[in-house]
């Protein structure tokens, strides 16, 4: 065997012993867009206020952002009394340099080479939300919910990491007279998810999450009228390797409830998220020692195959 080969081969075998420091690689851009929600009865007209004989509401919504340990985040939260208008401070933490003014002018889009992108090699986390309407007002009214969630990692250390927006609607109430509920809107969700995991020194696990359900409880006797979580808008990208772009076609959805009474109290809760998030763990790995030791063993071997060679 040439001394040259012989010599080039110690070498991989010592750039393998050594090569550390290398950090896992991905990307998740995840968006749910819901407009025209609304509420009607039993001929399509639209619920009013006056339409109850008791009514009480609220809104939890928020923004956050996973910066490592499970526990470790920041986010901005509202509790509010109604079900109308929201505009949440969008969240946009990234490490490396201050692009994240950049992210407005993007707002519920999916991102574009041609149009916006995060600087590749960047770790960034952000997350966003706009409500705009009113699902109950004094005159007949819709809902729009925009949200999501995007994170990206390249030099961040071993932790969870992500970014996403959630609202959780509810609804208390009695109604003046017998009558139907039917729940209406259209969605629209995207999810792109790029990871790579080389066979370094760790391992990361990107995924997104869309999630939108809607359930109606009779809370008199605990009864569920109905529960709603379409297959189109519930789901999560989670490729082990490379990039998955989920865009299912914007549709409308509706569902319709059975009669509903004027003497018992029926809740009905609303909950839509967009998420996307990153886990970064450790790979084990063989030791330094026992992989130089594989290494000289090869060039043993190879050394007898090259005398054995030249006695030939």
């Amino acid at each position: 065997m040439n001394k040259h080969i012989i010599a080039g081969t110690l070498m991989a075998v010592a750039t393998l012993c050594l090569s550390t420091g290398a950090h896992a690689r991905g990307v998740a851009e995840t968006l749910l867009r819901v407009s025209n929600l609304k509420l009607s009865d039993s001929v399509g007209a639209a619920y009013t206020r006056a339409a109850f004989s008791a009514l009480s509401t609220s809104n939890v919504t928020s923004n956050i952002l996973y910066t490592g340990a499970p526990e470790k985040q920041i986010g901005v939260g509202y509790y509010l009394p109604g079900l109308g208008s929201v505009d949440l401070p969008t969240l946009c933490q990234q490490s490396r340099r201050n692009d994240c003014a950049r992210v407005y002018s993007n707002y519920f889009r999916p991102f574009s080479r041609d149009e916006y992108s995060f600087p590749a090699g960047y770790d960034y986390l952000h997350a966003d939300q706009l409500i705009k309407g009113d699902l109950i007002g004094n005159v007949p009214s819709t809902l729009s919910i925009d949200t999501r969630g995007d994170a990206a990692i390249r030099y961040v250390d071993k932790g969870y990491y992500g970014g996403a927006s959630s609202v959780n609607l509810q609804m208390k109430f009695k109604l003046a007279s017998e009558n139907r509920l039917t729940l209406s809107f259209d969605a629209d969700a995207y999810s792109n998810v790029y990871g790579f995991s080389p066979n370094w020194d760790e391992r990361e696990h990107m995924e997104s999450q869309i999630r939108f359900g809607a359930t109606l409880m009779n809370k008199t006797t605990g009864a569920t009228v109905f529960s709603y979580a379409p297959e189109e808008i519930n789901f999560g990208n989670d490729p082990e390797f490379g990039q998955v772009v989920l865009d299912p076609a914007a549709k409308s959805f509706s569902i319709t409830s059975a009669l509903l009474n004027t003497s018992d109290d029926y809740v009905l809760s609303i909950t839509q998220m967009a998420g996307s998030f990153a886990r970064i763990s450790a790979i084990p790995e063989p030791s330094g020692a026992a992989m130089l030791g594989a290494g000289i063993g090869l060039l043993a071997f190879l050394r007898r195959r090259s005398r054995t060679a030249s006695v030939a």
